[in-house]
């Protein structure tokens, strides 16, 4: 069953480190044209830049589009759509906590049903690349993903030259167990490095980043995101989003 998406506008985490200073929220549908048109100025990545993200990231393929907006908004709302159902992809706002009104980026949180997994990816507009917010996003995805949804493993895709993405990997201790080959938007068959980390090892290896920052509607967030595995697809018509 879908879960209604007006107990998520309460949900807000704010981190408490000097510097950076994050905020972020569940996506609105106030957000999307906001965020449709920083991503139209140009984007970067745990996947790449837009010519090298999965073809199957529609809204990328169209970054140059003059279909664009409409076909983020649209790709964004079904995320939205899909909160509660097996399959679910949330996209989390993320803007300074001085500038709220100006997002700079979305960290995506999904449920890989079938591989019992959370996914994390995330973007960040060109200008704002570089300014150490990448590190504590995949903090708070990480955290959010054991802590709060209950996943026993995350696991990130990122292209074997993607060394700023393969750092992040690295300082978070993730194992890459293998690669996978995947159809970019540019055509290409490109490589992707699998990173992945199990609950258990993140909280062996790694300080917590959510038990030291607010939370509103961590119990909203909770019910919303079941963890992969926890709805039985059996007695479900729900099907998960691509």
């Amino acid at each position: 069953m879908s879960y209604p998406l007006e107990q998520l506008t309460r949900v807000a985490i704010t981190t408490p480190h000097p510097d950076p200073k994050l905020a972020m929220w569940v996506a609105t549908e106030a957000d999307l044209a906001p965020l449709a048109a920083l991503a139209a100025g140009g984007f970067t990545g745990s996947q790449g830049t837009p010519a090298e993200v999965p073809a199957e990231q529609s809204w990328a393929h169209r970054s140059l589009d003059e279909d664009f907006e409409s076909v983020f908004v649209a790709t964004h709302r079904m995320m939205l759509e899909s909160v509660g159902r097996p399959g679910w992809q949330v996209p989390l706002v993320v803007a300074a906590v001085d500038a709220p009104e100006t997002p700079i980026g979305v960290q995506y949180l999904a449920d890989d049903t079938l591989s019992g997994t959370v996914l994390t990816s995330a973007w960040l507009g060109v200008e704002h690349h570089g300014n150490g917010y990448e590190r504590l996003m995949r903090g708070i995805a990480l955290d959010l993903a054991v802590t709060c949804i209950g996943a026993e493993t995350v696991r990130s895709f990122v292209f074997r030259n993607n060394a700023a993405a393969l750092e992040l990997g690295s300082y978070f201790e993730y194992s890459a167990p293998g690669t996978q080959a995947v159809r970019t938007v540019g055509g290409r068959l490109r490589e992707f490095e699998v990173l992945e980390v199990s609950a258990h090892a993140y909280r062996m290896r790694s300080p917590s980043t959510t038990s030291s920052m607010s939370i509103a509607g961590r119990d909203a967030l909770a019910a919303a995101l079941p963890a992969p595995g926890s709805i039985d697809l059996r007695s479900s018509v729900s099907l998960a989003l691509d």
